[in-house]
């Protein structure tokens, strides 16, 4: 079996900080986290599409297309990431989350100061000579802002903060991440869960991070040391979802792939390979001889568990003190490898058949070391919260049909995907886990190919480019395809709008209104009118009307 090194060594810029939207001609797959779209070349797409859907022995298909579906699920697997974990979903609704809460304080700025942009550099250059109400306003929408971003980046890539630690508005590590899971809990609780039957109450927890403050605890007070972990969320992505890759390609070809044909086809370098090698520095173990591995399948576990923090969501806070490392997922994966390492290296060898009850055994040992809810938990607790709310109930009966209430439309979109994927994860963890080995036809394999398929199917991306680029909804089972398409029309219309609110507050120069990027359809004249009355029916105010304070 052999493969194209073009095809293989296709993905590179997922989760880019800021995203890289645009597809290219040596880029086979990308997804970006703020269009919330998976984007798969035409030339791969064309392998995928030439395959009638069904179930196939590995054998029945050529290279072509086990290398074309390795890369899908590969940006399969970074949607994933986006909305299953608990992690992903915090930082997916750190868009809205910007928007949301900064949306009535932009509506009175406009109201006062009139259509200034962007906001960030008109209140640098006459803060000091503004009313105390303005003032105060404005505070609220730049530090919101800015405490949000500044959060999503610590965990996204660490190493950046070296490059704007400095900036006016940082405050310190532990006060961006309260905003962050406080903000996005209030954003999510507000759409679905007003009563708080099922999600904790944020608010309770001011007094509680207010006291870490002024007692001067570390990584909690403004001037604070910044302490770093080895690597960042985009390491572990990007490792997760490329040694998934690999161990599908590994055992597609009945095990004659190995590390030095990934190698020579260019597919073990840079932020593929940074976070294995940090974990395998981490334990003390040389590079294994081979794929299937036991380390593999634990460094891949160790990822999973990584991005799914239980504290602040779904569980309310219990240590406070300790959260910074309870949530961040680069100290997540060093406590692990820890916990390897000092107490149980009988783990480096745990893990052979890929299986639930190998992920149950191994998982618990690594959480109950740092005092973590084990995921399943988690799974388990979410699962149950359309009995415990009416207001959750409701939201499962629109994913079910895919007609959504239209108020917050991307958030109801987004939490009732996570907690489908929460119940599909409580069954079979493994396949989440270790998915390039399950969604292969082995020999050994306990649980049918074709039910692991459907279990894929049911969590497939929900945007994708078509090969002239255009975004489409995917055609998820049981839904009917006009009210997938509705519910693709409104979430854009969101989508487009946070794009522009982004400008306002902190994009200096006129707004960008091309939304060329979603649709080929139109012209940039009309996708322009489009973009114009989507914002002026929000804030009653055309985007060209704006001043430029720059």
């Amino acid at each position: 079996m052999t493969f194209e090194r073009e095809v293989l060594n296709a993905e590179g810029g997922s989760w880019n900080l800021p995203p890289n939207i645009y597809s290219s001609g040596k880029v086979q797959g990308l997804y970006s986290p703020n269009q919330f779209v998976v984007r798969i070349s035409p030339e791969l797409q064309d392998h995928l599409t030439a395959v009638t859907t069904g179930v196939y022995q590995v054998s029945d298909l050529g290279s072509d297309v086990i290398s074309a579906f390795s890369t899908y699920l590969h940006e399969t697997i970074h949607w994933w990431q986006h909305v299953g974990s608990s992690l992903g979903l915090i930082l997916s609704m750190c868009y809205p989350a910007q928007a949301h809460v900064t949306h009535k304080d932009l509506k009175y700025l406009l109201g006062k100061i009139g259509p200034k942009k962007s906001l960030r550099s008109f209140h640098l250059r006459h803060s000091g000579s503004l009313s105390t109400d303005i003032e105060q306003s404005f505070n609220r929408t730049l530090n919101y802002w800015h405490d949000i971003e500044f959060g999503y980046r610590l965990l996204l890539s660490p190493e950046s903060s070296r490059k704007w630690d400095a900036d006016t508005y940082f405050e310190c590590i532990g006060h961006h991440y309260h905003i962050i899971w406080g903000t996005c809990l209030s954003v999510i609780s507000g759409t679905v869960d007003p009563s708080l039957k099922v999600l904790p109450d944020g608010r309770k927890w001011d007094k509680e991070f207010a006291d870490l403050r002024n007692q001067k605890v570390e990584g909690y007070y403004y001037g604070s040391p910044v302490l770093l972990p080895p690597l960042g969320a985009m390491e572990i992505f990007e490792g997760q979802a490329r040694f998934s890759q690999l161990q599908f390609l590994h055992f597609s070809s009945s095990a004659s792939l190995n590390w030095e044909d990934f190698r020579s086809l260019g597919m073990l370098h840079g932020i593929y390979v940074s976070a294995f090698k940090v974990f395998l520095e981490l334990i003390e173990e040389p590079w294994p001889s081979s794929i299937d591995d036991p380390l593999v399948a634990l460094f891949l576990l160790v990822c999973e568990l990584a991005i799914n923090p239980t504290e602040g969501f779904p569980f309310d806070i219990r240590y406070f003190e300790s959260f910074i490392y309870d949530v961040d997922p680069g100290f997540r994966f060093y406590l692990f490898t820890q916990t390897i390492k000092k107490k149980d290296p009988s783990l480096k060898t745990a893990i052979t058949n890929y299986s639930k009850e190998e992920y149950i055994a191994a998982s618990e040992v690594l959480c109950r070391a740092g005092a973590y809810y084990p995921p399943l938990l988690a799974a388990e607790e979410v699962g149950t919260w359309p009995q415990k709310s009416s207001e959750v109930a409701k939201l499962m009966e629109e994913d079910a049909s895919f007609r959504f209430t239209s108020t917050n439309l991307p958030v109801r979109v987004f939490l009732s995907r996570y907690i489908s994927f929460q119940r599909d994860k409580l069954r079979h963890p493994e396949l989440f886990t270790w998915p390039g080995v399950w969604f292969v036809d082995r020999e050994d394999q306990k649980l049918p190919l074709k039910d692991a398929l459907q279990v894929f199917n049911r969590n497939v991306p929900l945007f994708v480019d078509a090969p002239d680029g255009e975004i489409r909804p995917s055609l998820i089972p049981g839904r009917a395809e006009a009210d997938i398409h509705e519910t693709f029309t409104q979430f854009y219309m969101w989508n487009a709008n946070y794009n522009m609110i982004r400008q306002w507050i902190v994009e200096d120069g006129p707004f960008k209104l091309d939304f060329g990027w979603l649709t080929k359809r139109y012209t940039k004249d009309e996708m322009h009118s489009w973009a114009t009355d989507i914002f002026s029916k929000s804030f009653g105010v055309k985007p060209s009307e704006f001043t430029l304070v720059n």
